[in-house]
């Protein structure tokens, strides 16, 4: 079973994004953060430049309810 996954960008107060910044699907049903890093984070990178690297993130499966 695939899973849809959203990676949002988490603000210098704390806060989410209201708007995942990128979407991914994977066959984990958790996703740990070596395979963000190894996977996920070198995409971000190629399409959103070498900036990216200094933002934090959070990872949300899209089926779950997400809490603000």
């Amino acid at each position: 079973m695939t899973y849809n996954w959203n990676v949002y960008k988490i603000f210098s107060n704390g806060k989410r994004a209201k708007a995942p910044l990128y979407n991914f699907e994977s066959s984990l049903s958790e996703i740990s953060d070596d395979y963000f890093n190894n996977n996920v984070k070198n995409i971000l990178i190629k399409e959103f430049g070498p900036k990216v690297k200094k933002n934090k993130f959070s990872i949300l499966r899209s089926d779950l309810t997400h809490e603000s």
